[in-house]
């Protein structure tokens, strides 16, 4: 037997197998489209809700004649329709 040639009836190398399980996530287009117009719909109907509804009781206010430096003034009533309180009501 040649010093330069040997022969091996064993190795380290030891057999290697592996089983993977894998999750994938697709996104649909049509599917996704779908679920995006969804949301912004529920998002825009909260956003409605929470807005406050506020009514004046007058829409015009009438002075009649006014003289320089004579202070006039007038009323309205701010009334809350909605379910909100407007924020700059104190």
């Amino acid at each position: 037997m040649s010093p330069w040639f040997l022969s091996l009836t064993t190795g380290d190398h030891k057999p290697v197998s592996a089983l993977f399980d894998v999750t994938l996530e697709i996104i649909v287009p049509e599917r996704f489209k779908e679920i995006h117009s969804i949301v912004l719909r529920e998002l825009d109907r909260l956003e409605n809700e929470a807005r406050p509804i506020v009514e004046l009781s007058d829409d015009q206010l009438h002075f009649g004649k006014i003289a320089y430096l004579e202070p006039r003034t007038r009323s309205v009533t701010l009334k809350n329709k909605g379910a909100v309180f407007p924020p700059f009501i104190s």
